[in-house]
């Protein structure tokens, strides 16, 4: 019931739905993810790592407008995020250029800076979250990670 749901939100407990949606349980897991450090992968793509699995369905997966790439070695350099994977305990932002073509490398002499923004105060899909739904924090002035391997 509705009134059951809302008791269950306002004691910070989530509702665990599976795939298709269904209800499967309460989850009392009310510990947000830790941010571990971001790196430069195949230089062309950014990991971040987390202290703990993440949210995987592909329907839930954090907005591409949360992340902000920014190259403070060369700020003529532009990126956008075009698309994000989430796998485990890592999630993977693919760079495109600005103007959309998909990001041929990144020079490791580059220093980036990387910033999420949660896109609301309440927990949501559209939010790099745990497995149990609880939302990462947003983060600032956080430095990739650029040393070539990978």
């Amino acid at each position: 019931s509705s009134d059951a749901r809302s008791w269950i939100t306002a004691q910070g407990y989530h509702m665990l739905v599976n795939g298709t949606g269904k209800e499967i349980g309460i989850s009392t897991d009310t510990r947000k993810p830790v941010f571990m450090q971001a790196y430069v992968f195949n230089n062309s793509d950014i990991k971040l790592t987390f202290n703990e699995s993440l949210n995987e369905q592909d329907d839930k997966q954090p907005l591409p407008t949360s992340f902000k790439v920014t190259n403070t070695t060369n700020k003529a350099l532009k990126y956008t995020i075009a698309d994000i994977k989430t796998t485990g305990k890592e999630v993977t932002l693919l760079l495109n250029n600005s103007d959309g073509s998909p990001w041929n490398g990144i020079d490791t002499k580059h220093h980036l800076m990387l910033s999420y923004t949660d896109p609301s105060k309440g927990d949501d899909w559209n939010a790099i979250q745990d497995s149990s739904g609880n939302d990462l924090i947003s983060l600032t002035g956080i430095h990739v990670i650029n040393n070539g391997f990978g």
